[in-house]
């Protein structure tokens, strides 16, 4: 974009579709319930109310970063892929997220997306993740906020009928969900105790 011309938006992304993690816990603990069209959706769809140009997603990587003072001359990011190309901004953000590791031998658990998070790479992280679950006997969970609080919950439903496995949820604080108050943490607890959290 130069000085003066309409604004367009370029989004790039190591994948076309959009990883809908708010439903991980349910298909990490329950992965034969959902259909990978649930989770995984094509981010073109999400614009195509809008006119094509002002929108462009392109799949790849950022590898790297240029960044100029002059505000009328080009910034570049160089992008990874099958080749090498770049592509020119002027405003520029960055939404890079972060992604969890399990201690159990370095499985990843795709609570979030992986920085190579292409749809082949979340269905294996989610079978990969859902096998190593599934056959545990304890898992343990650290952090009782939402997240931790929904996937213990999810987990302790989908191991409600199973004996000799155990859930246990780390917390930082006396209570799970701390930004919650009076009633509704104590509620909370009772239901994770009744999934025998």
């Amino acid at each position: 974009m130069t000085c003066g011309s309409q604004v367009k938006v370029v989004l790039i992304n190591p994948s076309s579709k959009w990883y809908f993690n708010t439903a991980s816990p349910q298909v990490i603990s329950k992965p034969d319930a959902f259909k990978p069209k649930k989770y995984q959706i094509p981010i073109e769809q999400g614009f195509t109310k809008y006119p094509k140009g002002p929108f462009e997603l392109i799949v790849s990587t950022v590898t790297m970063i240029d960044v100029v003072t002059d505000r009328c001359r080009q910034n570049i990011v160089t992008l990874s892929g099958s080749t090498t190309s770049s592509t020119s901004y002027y405003c520029l953000v960055i939404a890079s997220g972060s992604s969890p590791r399990s201690l159990n031998k370095g499985a990843f658990i795709p609570l979030k997306l992986t920085v190579s998070a292409d749809e082949a790479s979340i269905e294996s992280a989610i079978r990969t993740a859902s096998v190593t679950i599934s056959a545990a006997k304890t898992v343990v969970i650290g952090g009782a906020g939402p997240i931790g609080v929904e996937f213990a919950g999810e987990l302790g439903g989908a191991w409600a009928k199973e004996t000799g496995r155990s859930i246990t949820l780390i917390s930082s604080t006396k209570h799970p969900l701390p930004m919650l108050k009076g009633t509704a943490v104590v509620e909370a607890e009772n239901l994770m105790t009744k999934q025998k959290v």
